[in-house]
């Protein structure tokens, strides 16, 4: 994975960060995907990496609760400073290409089974 195609932006207060990576493209499925890797303060847990896969459509975001991937990369009981937040996402952008093949794999099994319920049961 070339670093260049990781978009990452930092905030400092709140302290949080975010990383958007292309997902690469399912064979039958023109849906464009991103994988999401945010890293941020949740109350009572500390810092949590998650990672989370959004649409792209006509320039808006969408995730649907109970049909995207989504996976909890790390959780620390570290303050949320802004150097905790940047330690923590770098630590959560190592796991980037495992979470590209779950992910891609993911849809692509959703895919197939999509295409088995369109297609007529043979006679």
């Amino acid at each position: 994975m070339n670093v260049n195609e990781i978009q990452s932006s930092y905030r400092s207060s709140p302290a949080q960060a975010e990383s958007d990576i292309d997902l690469p493209a399912i064979e039958g499925d023109t849906t464009r995907r991103i994988l999401r890797i945010t890293t941020r303060k949740y109350e009572g847990r500390g810092l949590v990496s998650a990672a989370q896969v959004l649409e792209i459509e006509e320039g808006m975001t969408r995730f649907a609760i109970f049909g995207d991937y989504r996976a909890i990369i790390r959780s620390q009981r570290l303050k949320a400073t802004e150097r905790n937040v940047r330690a923590e996402h770098a630590l959560a952008l190592e796991a980037v290409p495992a979470l590209l093949e779950a992910a891609h794999a993911y849809y692509a099994a959703r895919q197939r089974n999509a295409m088995a319920t369109a297609l007529p049961a043979p006679v």
